[in-house]
């Protein structure tokens, strides 16, 4: 990258860091453009790394707060529909660190009412999905893991996504993709359709899960890269007491288990079982029957007794 293209980037961001201001910790009235209102508790200030332009890393100062900004950041997609546009967020992280929570959240705060049916995660349910949605619908495609599966899935994936993003916007819908990496998404799908990115992770010492890191793609008009603009961090809590995690569990292990019999399961990969197991797990937790766990992800419960108890041991 040349010099004039890194100061002029570098300036873009040091224009965008003007323009906030943090206050003391405390709980604060956050207010979204679509007029909803929510009080959200504001830890602190913290610095995130935002870009690489050439040999120097750009960081910028965000607030960080409780996952009540997941409802304010509702808001705001709300009024972007409201205003004509559509919705492409990204939901990013390493395995297990909590992507598919995040991203449950982010649909059930923007409607409470949210059907089953509009969390996919197969192409033809995906494709179903987006032919029977209504204006303004919020749909959500999980990949569930995609290194179990071949690059195949995910690229066919990619190819109906991109068929689709006329219907996406016509009917300004809410689609919320969650991968693995930002970089596995289609570059111009990522850089010119996404408008939000949330990337999860856990505490890198402690490796304790909740917290993720928001930013809004923001184009650049002299460059086709996007900027993308650390807007805040937040901490979140599990869903596992929430009405709706039953049903998604439930899913969740027949989708896997399908996944399992079909031509995009890499061949050898152990992680249909680790999974399987986690899910039926969870769904102990909830108070569920040994028996009630099995028959969710269709083991016997001898199987599932077994699972518990070397998970003890």
């Amino acid at each position: 990258m040349d010099e004039l293209k890194s100061n002029e980037i570098k300036q873009e961001y040091r224009e965008l860091e003007k323009l906030k201001q943090f206050p003391k910790p405390g709980v604060y009235p956050l207010q979204s453009h679509d007029g909803s209102v929510v009080n959200a508790t504001f830890y602190q200030t913290v610095t995130v790394r935002s870009k690489t332009v050439g040999d120097i890393t750009i960081f910028q100062k965000c607030g960080d707060y409780d996952e009540k900004y997941v409802e304010f950041l509702a808001g705001e997609l709300r009024y972007r529909r409201n205003c004509g546009f559509d919705n492409i967020i990204m939901v990013t992280g390493e395995e297990r660190s909590g992507k598919s929570t995040v991203a449950l959240k982010m649909a059930l705060a923007m409607d409470p009412s949210l059907s089953i049916d509009k969390i996919t995660f197969k192409l033809d349910d995906f494709n179903k999905a987006i032919a029977s949605a209504k204006d303004g619908d919020i749909i959500l495609m999980d990949e569930a893991g995609v290194d179990l599966y071949s690059k195949e899935w995910w690229n066919e994936f990619q190819i109906q996504l991109v068929k689709k993003l006329f219907i996406i916007g016509m009917m300004h819908l809410t689609l919320i993709i969650v991968l693995p990496h930002r970089l596995d998404l289609n570059k111009d799908i990522r850089d010119r359709r996404v408008k939000y990115w949330i990337n999860v992770a856990a505490e890198r010492h402690t490796l304790k899960r909740g917290f993720a890191v928001v930013r809004e793609c923001v184009a650049n008009e002299w460059y086709k890269d996007p900027f993308w603009d650390t807007l805040a961090t937040f901490h979140f809590t599990s869903m596992d007491v929430h009405p709706f995690t039953p049903g998604y569990l439930k899913k969740k292990a027949e989708f896997v288990w399908e996944m399992n019999n079909t031509e995009y399961m890499v061949r050898g990969n152990k992680k249909t079982l680790e999974q399987i197991m986690e899910i039926a797990f969870r769904y102990r937790k909830l108070g569920h029957t040994q028996k009630e766990c099995a028959d969710l992800v269709g083991v016997d419960q001898a199987t599932f007794s077994r699972w518990e108890t070397d998970r003890k041991g």
